[in-house]
C-alpha cells in the first residue's frame, strides 16, 4: 500500500475540515413564513394599481410579533384557571412566569434582536414579555430584511393611495414570527365618537 505524499495529506485535511465546518457553522437561516397575513386583498388579486415605490430612504415604523408557545397547553390552562373543581383554579400566573412557560424562550427572543440589528434597524423598545419589539428602518433595509417591495397603490373607492407590500413577507430565521405591523397603511379614516347602537350592530 503506498503511502501519503504531504501534499495529498494537506488536500485530504482540507476536505475534511471544509466538511466539518459545513456540518457544524449554519449557513444563512432558510426564510420563514409567517403565521398571519400581510398582503391586502387588492394588492393580492390585482385590483390595486400599483402607481410607484417607496424611496428606499423613507423611514419606517414597524413591530415584530412573536407567538406564543404551546397554544395548545395554554387553552387547557385557562379552562383549567376557570375550574372550580381544579387544583389549578384561579391560580394565576405572573408576566414572568407566563412567559416561562408560553412566551418567545430567551434565545429566539436574543435571535430576533440580533436579527434586528444585523438588518440595520434601530430598536425603540420591547420586551420578551410582551413578544413586541419595536422598530424604526429604512424602506430598503425592510424590503431585504423581509424579501418584499414596497409599493404605493391606488385605493379602489377613494382618491387616495396607500403604500403596502407585494407579498408575504419572510424572514431569515431559524422559527417563524407572528406579524409585523407597519407594512401599510390602508386604513380607512373613521369617527372617533361612536353611538352605542351603532357598536352593538357592528359586532
Amino acid at each position: 500500500m503506498k503511502k501519503s505524499t504531504p501534499l495529498l495529506s494537506r488536500l485530504a485535511a482540507l476536505v475534511c475540515a471544509a466538511a466539518f465546518i459545513l456540518v457544524t457553522i449554519p449557513g444563512q437561516a432558510q426564510p420563514q413564513s409567517l403565521l398571519t397575513r400581510h398582503v391586502r386583498e387588492e394588492v393580492a388579486n390585482g385590483r390595486a394599481q400599483l402607481v410607484g415605490q417607496l424611496p428606499a430612504a423613507q423611514t419606517l415604523r414597524f413591530d415584530i410579533v412573536l407567538p406564543l408557545r404551546d397554544r395548545a397547553g395554554l387553552q387547557s390552562f385557562l379552562q383549567e384557571v376557570q375550574d372550580p373543581s381544579s387544583p389549578s383554579h384561579h391560580q394565576f400566573l405572573t408576566p414572568q412566569e407566563f412567559t416561562a412557560r408560553f412566551g418567545p424562550t430567551q434565545e429566539d427572543w436574543d435571535a430576533l434582536v440580533a436579527f434586528a440589528k444585523a438588518s440595520g434597524f434601530e430598536i425603540i423598545s420591547g420586551t420578551r414579555e410582551a413578544r413586541d419589539l419595536r422598530l424604526t428602518g429604512t424602506v430598503a433595509n425592510i424590503e431585504k430584511a423581509f424579501h418584499v417591495t414596497m409599493g404605493t397603490y391606488q385605493d379602489l373607492t377613494e382618491d387616495r393611495t396607500f403604500f403596502a407590500v407585494d407579498r408575504e413577507p419572510t424572514v431569515d430565521l431559524p422559527f417563524q414570527i407572528w406579524h409585523i405591523t407597519g407594512l401599510d397603511n390602508d386604513s380607512k379614516p373613521h369617527p372617533m365618537y361612536v353611538k352605542k347602537s351603532d357598536y352593538a350592530k357592528a359586532h
